[in-house]
């Protein structure tokens, strides 16, 4: 499993894991500091962020 994770700012950030870096990520999650989170292929980020 490969997870790559990428800062956006101090309250976010975004994790890309999946079984090779040649193949389509399993999950594309953004994660709050608290630890929410959603993949964000399947959900809607501006309702996340809001609230």
């Amino acid at each position: 499993m490969y997870i790559r994770k990428y800062e956006i700012n101090d309250d976010y950030h975004v994790l890309v894991g999946g079984g090779s870096v040649d193949a389509a990520p399993l999950y594309i999650n953004l994660v709050k500091r608290n630890g929410e989170k959603i993949d964000i292929r399947y959900n809607d980020i501006d309702h996340f962020i809001l609230n």
